[in-house]
């Protein structure tokens, strides 16, 4: 499902409590220009076993999507042992720039039995361009509360010069039970405020 989008995303100082994504734009470093460029996000599309069709907000307060809470619980076979959502931007941008995720924050929690185990996953690739880059959390049971998922991307993966491409991020939840399998086990992501920061740099 694809729905427009209006809002700039071009201050954190925009952000609300009730922001789910969020992304920031920041000024590139090592002596690049100073002036960042300008960004709009004028479109955007999901899909994926944890946000089906109509479950997503297009425009929220000062700018930003609800993907409520991805969850992969222990019981009701495979399919609900791994959940994803996969969303893609729509950016304009000026041209003479290309752009990574810098930095994430986002958390979730979990509960884990005694031989259980879950991860979560972020990664982001940039459309018709080769290479994903990925954070995530390996949870091992006996586990109950919040965690926080390592704030840097494994490597950075740059747009192309010349051409403006979507930006897209696939978040997923899986558990592994252990040998006794509990009911009330499950790993969350989201839920709570996601946001990214862009790095610019110019071609």
């Amino acid at each position: 499902m694809k729905k427009p989008v209006t809002s700039l995303f071009t201050s954190p100082s925009r952000a609300t409590a009730c922001l789910l994504f969020l992304i920031l734009v920041h000024f590139a470093v090592n002596g690049e220009a100073r002036r960042q460029p300008r960004v709009r996000v004028i479109g955007f599309s999901y899909s994926g076993s944890a946000c089906p069709p109509g479950s997503m907000n297009g425009t929220v307060g000062g700018g930003g999507f609800f993907i409520g809470e991805v969850r992969a619980s222990a019981t009701g076979g495979l399919l609900n042992r791994r959940k994803v959502c996969s969303l893609s931007f729509e950016l304009s941008y000026p041209s003479g720039w290309q752009f990574a995720v810098r930095r994430i924050n986002i958390r979730g929690s979990a509960k884990l039995s005694s031989g259980a185990r879950g991860t979560a996953q972020v990664r982001y690739y940039v459309s018709g361009f080769p290479g994903t880059a990925s954070t995530s959390c390996a949870l091992v049971g006996p586990f109950r509360g919040k965690y926080n998922l390592p704030r840097k991307f494994q490597n950075k993966v740059f747009s192309p010069c010349g051409k403006v491409r979507n930006l897209n991020v696939m978040v997923e939840a899986r558990i592994t039970p252990g040998t006794k399998p509990q009911k009330s086990d499950y790993v969350s992501i989201g839920g709570s405020p996601f946001t990214l920061g862009l790095h610019w740099k110019r071609c």
